[in-house]
């Protein structure tokens, strides 16, 4: 904010004092530190399926941010956040992705920052249904599989 005061005050004093196409100088220079300090974007994440597993990337990055095993990959979940409005109004929820791994590993968060809940829900349902698609089942639906394999087969069946 500090450097678009300033430079608003110099080209005012400037345009007073000298003229008013000096003044344009603090305007310019303020405008080439913004495009200087403006930080490249990575872009947004992508998943993609190999032999080895789940690549997570970046749209322009170079190299992947994780792999992952498909059997490592234990669940997709989402973790949210209370966010206080600034205003004293009622507090906000801001959700993003975890990608959730075996133990010791921590989760990979999807994106950096917290989006609407919205939004996160809907790329929640369409990364379930890309891994289910290169055969990902999480592991309580296994667990699941795994016990009604044990259960005798005359108590499945109910009447």
């Amino acid at each position: 904010m500090a450097p678009f005061a300033l430079s608003a005050i110099a080209a005012g004093v400037l345009a007073k004092l000298v003229s008013p196409t000096v003044a344009l100088a603090p305007l310019v220079a303020a405008l080439v530190y913004v495009v200087l300090r403006r930080k490249a974007g990575e872009g947004r994440f992508v998943l993609r399926a190999g032999d080895a597993g789940i690549e997570v990337r970046r749209e322009r990055g170079s190299e992947p941010v994780a792999r992952i095993a498909i059997a490592d990959l234990v669940d997709v979940t989402l973790d949210r956040k209370m966010q206080a409005s600034g205003r004293g109004g009622s507090a906000t929820e801001r959700v993003r992705l975890a990608l959730e791994r075996k133990a010791p590993e921590v989760p990979i968060f999807m994106p950096d920052e917290h989006v609407t809940p919205i939004e996160a829900q809907e790329w929640y349902g369409k990364v379930r249904v890309f891994l289910r698609k290169h055969g990902w089942v999480p592991e309580n639906e296994k667990e699941n599989e795994k016990e009604s394999e044990k259960e005798p087969e005359s108590e499945r069946s109910t009447p």
